[in-house]
């Protein structure tokens, strides 16, 4: 008999205040990263419009910004809870479903490329999105993690990192386990 995996065990749900504090810190960012101070929130967009099974019941994110100008990159974490784990999972599987025929839409008037690409096992399961748009490239990161949905992304015009992004991903799911065993 097989016991449970880490984050199987760790479904203790967060209030949002509990689940800010469960987002990355400046201080666990790479060198030069400080917290973007317009933390304008997200658009509610799907990759291709794809519907999304169950809806967050709370969610949390936080952005950073390092260097200017041309050379500016940018990192967002964020964390979505659902009612439980299988709530989670469905949504994850929408997600791995619908980027294997999503690549691409226009947005904005302009034309955003998808492309699924490697990122580190962590969670419950993984996948990573590389999206670039007008010049810019942006890497994404997604855990399925016991309830929770777990983002984490770089991108920028000239220097966006996948090991930037992968390690933002594996922190931040630990952060998050950290938070809901507690």
């Amino acid at each position: 008999m097989s016991s449970p995996s880490p984050t199987a065990r760790a479904v203790r749900t967060l209030d949002e205040p509990a689940l800010t504090a469960a987002l990355l810190q400046v201080t666990d960012m790479p060198t030069g990263y400080s917290e973007d101070p317009d933390q304008t929130p997200p658009k509610d967009k799907t990759f291709c419009n794809y519907q999304q099974p169950h809806t967050p019941t709370v969610q949390a994110r936080r952005l950073f910004i390092k260097g200017g100008g041309l050379s500016a990159e940018v990192a967002s974490v964020g964390l979505r809870q659902y009612a439980d784990a299988a709530q989670a999972a469905a949504v994850f599987d929408a997600l791995v479903t619908a980027m294997q025929t999503c690549k691409g839409e226009k947005m904005d008037g302009k034309q955003n490329t998808y492309a699924v690409m490697s990122m580190p096992k962590v969670g419950d399961k993984t996948i990573g999105i590389r999206i670039d748009v007008d010049g810019a490239t942006v890497l994404q990161g997604f855990a399925l993690s016991g309830p929770m949905l777990v983002s984490a992304g770089v991108g920028g015009l000239m220097n966006v990192s996948g090991d930037v992004a992968a390690d933002l991903l594996t922190k931040q799911v630990g952060r998050y386990t950290d938070a809901a065993k507690g």
